[in-house]
C-alpha cells in the first residue's frame, strides 16, 4: 500500500521516532526453574519507559513472570490476565568531578547505567563538556568508579576502572563482543554449554563471540569457562608470548583451537619518520629499509 506524501505523515516519522527510541530498553533475563507454564531457560524481549519519574519500564508480563527469573531489574507487577508487567531500572548515582567548560571546579549529578556495553564503558545521564575529559566519576562512598571519557551533550561515557589499574598488552588479534546467550543459541550454542557455562557463572548476561571465524562463540580459555572481556583480558596480559587453548563452538560444532598471544606494543607504532618534498633535485640521497 503506497503512502500519500502530501499527508504530512512521511515528514512526522522522524520526529516520533527520535522521541520514542530514548526510551526503548532491551530486557535479558532467564528462568532458572521452571514454574506454572514457563520453562526454564534465558530469553531477551523490549520494553519502553512508562514513568521516567519512577524508572518504572513497561513490557509483557510472559518477559518479567510470574515465576523466579533473574533480571537487571526489580520486578515491580506482572498482571496475572493480561500479558503486560513494570519492571524498575537500579541505576547508581555518582558525580563528576572536574574542569567543565573550563570553569575551575564543577560537580555533577549523573546517574550510571548501561553496565554491559561491548566497549567496555559505562555511560552517566550528564551533559558534561570537552573540559570535563579525565574527570573522575566517583560514588557517595567517595570510591572511585571510573574516567570520564566523552559523549554527547546529555550522555557521557566512562572508562571503568578496571581499565587503566590494569593496563591490556596481551593481544591475539581477534575482536571480541559480548552477546545475550539468546543471541548466541542462534549462533549455535547448545543447551548443555549454556547450562554448564550457568552453573559457572550464575547470572550470566552475555557471552563473549569472536571473529577468529565469524560468529566463533567463545565457550572456555585454557579450560576455564569466559563470559567477560576483562577476565579474558587479565588471561591474555599473563600470557603474552605463550598459546592458549581457546574451546569456541562453531555453528553445531565443539572445536578447540591453539592461538599464540602477541604483546600488543609490539604492533604499535612508536616512531614518527617525517619527508618533505623540495623542488631541487635529489642525488647522493639512498633510502634504506629500517
Amino acid at each position: 500500500m503506497g503512502q500519500d506524501n502530501d499527508s504530512g505523515v512521511g515528514q512526522e516519522w522522524p520526529q516520533a521516532i527520535n522521541t520514542v527510541i530514548p526510551n526503548v530498553v532491551s530486557i535479558d533475563a532467564y528462568s532458572y526453574s521452571p514454574f506454572d507454564s514457563r520453562r526454564a531457560g534465558i530469553w531477551s524481549g523490549t520494553g519502553f519507559v512508562a514513568n521516567a519519574a519512577k524508572d518504572y519500564v513497561l513490557t509483557n508480563c510472559h518477559a518479567v513472570g510470574p515465576g523466579p527469573i533473574v533480571v537487571d531489574a526489580r520486578v515491580v507487577y506482572h498482571d496475572p490476565v493480561h500479558d503486560f508487567g513494570f519492571l524498575q531500572c537500579v541505576h547508581v548515582p555518582v558525580q563528576v568531578a572536574g574542569n567543565d567548560n573550563k570553569e575551575k571546579l564543577r560537580i555533577m549529578s549523573a546517574v550510571l547505567s548501561c553496565l554491559d556495553r561491548n566497549l567496555l564503558e559505562y555511560v552517566v545521564n550528564c551533559a558534561a563538556t570537552g573540559g570535563s575529559s579525565g574527570s573522575p566519576v566517583f560514588s557517595k562512598d567517595g570510591e572511585v568508579i571510573g574516567v570520564l571519557s566523552g559523549g554527547t551533550k546529555t550522555t557521557n561515557f566512562v572508562i571503568p576502572l578496571e581499565l587503566p589499574v590494569q593496563i591490556s598488552r596481551g593481544d591475539v588479534q581477534a575482536e571480541f563482543e559480548q552477546k545475550p546467550p539468546s543471541r548466541c543459541r542462534e549462533l549455535g550454542l547448545t543447551d548443555e554449554l549454556a547450562k554448564a557455562i550457568r552453573m559457572d557463572h550464575p547470572g550470566v548476561a552475555a557471552l563473549l563471540v569472536a571473529k577468529i571465524q565469524e560468529g566463533d562463540i567463545i565457550v572456555q580459555v585454557d579450560g576455564e569457562y569466559i563470559t567477560h572481556p576483562l577476565r579474558l583480558g587479565e588471561i591474555l596480559d599473563r600470557c603474552v608470548g605463550k598459546t592458549l587453548r581457546f574451546r569456541p563452538q562453531r555453528g553445531a560444532s565443539d572445536t578447540e583451537v591453539d592461538v599464540y598471544v602477541g604483546n600488543l606494543y609490539d604492533i604499535i607504532p612508536d616512531r614518527l619518520v617525517h619527508a618533505m618534498q623540495n623542488n631541487l633535485p635529489v642525488s647522493g640521497v639512498r633510502l634504506q629499509t629500517v
